[in-house]
Order: C-alpha cells, then sequence, then structure tokens
C-alpha cells in the first residue's frame, strides 16, 4: 500500500509538540488534524503558536518549508534525514538545533537560519544557498564541507553570513566553501 504525499501544515499540541512518523497528529490538511507520514510535505507558518518543535526519530518529509513571520526552533533527539531539503521563506528566526542527515538543499530566501550544531544543515550534499534579504548565523559552528552560495546583505544590511556567538576569538573555520554570486556582506 503506497500513499499519496499530503500537504501538511504543522499545529502542535502546546505541550510536547512531537513532530514523528504516524504517531501524533501534531498537523492538518484540508480534512483536519493529521499525521505525518514518511513523504508528506511540511509547512511551518504564522497559524500555529506552537514553535519549539520536538523531531522524534528519522523524519523523512518530502519538503519542508517555513512560511510566515515567527521564530521557529527545531529541537529534539530526531533528525530531518534522505533527499528532502529546508526552504526558509520565513522574516523570523529559524534555529535549528537536531543533527541532521538530509541530502536536499537548504534554500535561504528570507529570514535567519541559525545553525546549533555542525550538521544542523544536513549534510554537505545538497549544500546552501543565502539570497539576497536572508542571512545564515554560523553561531560559532563548524559547518565543515558544507558548500554554501551566497548574495546580498542579509537581513537588516547585518550580514548574508554572520556568528551572533564566539565575538572575534570565536570560530573562525566555519565554512571551507563558499560561492559569491553577487555583492555579498559578511558581518561578525
Amino acid at each position: 500500500i503506497t500513499a499519496n504525499p499530503s500537504a501538511l501544515v504543522w499545529q502542535g499540541d502546546g505541550s510536547l509538540n512531537n513532530w514523528d512518523a504516524g504517531l501524533t497528529a501534531n498537523w492538518t490538511n484540508a480534512a483536519g488534524p493529521s499525521l505525518f507520514i514518511t513523504g508528506d510535505n511540511v509547512t511551518l507558518d504564522d497559524t500555529s503558536t506552537n514553535r519549539t518543535v520536538n523531531l522524534v526519530g528519522a523524519l523523512v518529509p518530502g519538503s519542508v518549508t517555513i512560511n510566515g513571520t515567527g521564530n521557529y526552533t527545531f529541537s529534539g533527539t530526531g533528525k530531518l534525514t534522505a533527499g528532502t531539503g529546508l526552504t526558509m521563506n520565513d522574516s523570523g528566526v529559524l534555529t535549528i538545533l537536531t543533527t541532521n542527515t538530509y541530502s536536499g538543499v537548504t534554500m535561504i530566501n528570507n529570514g535567519i537560519v541559525v545553525a546549533g550544531n555542525s550538521n544542523a544543515l544536513g549534510s554537505a550534499v545538497g549544500g546552501t544557498v543565502i539570497t539576497n534579504s536572508a542571512t545564515l548565523d554560523v553561531n560559532n559552528q563548524n559547518l565543515g564541507a558544507e558548500p554554501i552560495i551566497v548574495s546580498g546583505a542579509g537581513v537588516g544590511g547585518n550580514g548574508a553570513i554572520i556568528s551572533s556567538t564566539g565575538g572575534s576569538s570565536g570560530q573562525q573555520n566555519a565554512l571551507s566553501s563558499v560561492t559569491l554570486t553577487g555583492n555579498t556582506t559578511l558581518g561578525a
């Protein structure tokens, strides 16, 4: 039996806020509350006030999109894995504390994505793209071989790539492969 992927929107339960596979109906679709099933395309937006999402187990979404204006945090012992990618369109902040292995592209179109560990952006296979009005906060992490393609001045003109922790004595080797596709501002 195979199911067609659903388009799901995050709601959470206001308590554990678990994102798991097939156990907790913390998502909605056109029919109402829904479980996440492998391959579903998920969106996290302003319709939920439960913005700390506890990832449980190895999760394989078809796509992950963050839209809206609010701040989200991915936490827990789970991870995003397989060929999925992550798209940040939100004007807020997405903090990724989970250790992920997904191989799709991390597309930062708006807002700030904060790397909470060296594997927050998945494997180096897909790479990360930062567009003109977006910022990657490496957060004093060594992101290793993650290829970064970047242009623009970032959020508020403060830098398309910044490190909000560590100061001048912080991480000096955060990135090893950066491609500039236009005028780019790097911040502190």
